[in-house]
C-alpha cells in the first residue's frame, strides 16, 4: 500500500497571508519608484501608513470573529431546541456554547491585553488624554523623511510633501 501525505489544512491560509504580507511590505517602494503617491494625490485620498492599515486589518479580523461566534451560537441554540431529549445532542450543544464563550473571552482578553501593551509603549495610554491631530506640519514642498510629517492631504514621496 501507498500511503498519501496530505498537507495541513492551514497551509493554505498561511501561503495567502504571506504573500499579503509580502504585498504591504513591497507597497512603499512601490509608492516611490513608480511615481503612484503622486498620480494619486489629487484624489484627496491621504496614505494611512502601516499602523493604521494594521489596525483595519485587525478590526476586519475582530468583526469576522465576532461573526463566527454569532453562527456558532445560533448553530448550537438550534442543535439545543431541536434535540427532542436526546442527551448527546444536548451535550453538544452545550459544549458548542461552551466553547464559543471561551474562544471569544481568549480573543476579547488577547486584543485588550495587546491594546495596552502597544499603548503602554508607545506612550498613549495616559489617563484623559486627546487624540494627536492628524497630519503634520509641513507644506507642499518642503522636506520630509516619510512617516506623517506632511499636512493633510499630502504624502511624503521621495523627501518632499506632495
Amino acid at each position: 500500500m501507498t500511503q498519501e501525505r496530505k498537507l495541513h489544512p492551514l497551509l493554505p491560509a498561511l501561503a495567502c497571508l504571506a504573500v499579503l504580507a509580502l504585498a504591504f511590505a513591497a507597497a512603499p517602494d512601490a509608492l516611490a519608484q513608480f511615481g503612484l503617491g503622486e498620480a494619486a494625490a489629487p484624489s484627496g485620498l491621504k496614505n494611512p501608513g502601516v499602523p493604521t492599515l494594521i489596525g483595519r486589518i485587525i478590526k476586519a479580523a475582530l468583526g469576522f470573529v465576532g461573526t463566527l461566534f454569532l453562527i456558532l451560537m445560533v448553530y448550537a441554540g438550534f442543535l439545543w431546541m431541536t434535540a427532542r431529549g436526546d442527551s448527546k445532542k444536548v451535550d453538544q450543544a452545550k459544549q458548542l456554547i461552551t466553547g464559543a464563550i471561551i474562544g471569544l473571552v481568549i480573543i476579547a482578553g488577547s486584543y485588550a491585553m495587546t491594546d495596552f501593551v502597544i499603548k503602554s509603549i508607545t506612550g498613549q495610554a495616559t489617563a484623559g488624554s486627546e487624540t494627536a491631530p492628524t497630519g503634520g506640519t509641513k507644506q507642499k514642498g518642503e522636506a520630509c523623511t516619510g512617516g506623517q510629517e506632511c499636512q493633510d492631504p499630502m504624502i511624503c514621496i521621495d523627501n518632499k510633501c506632495t
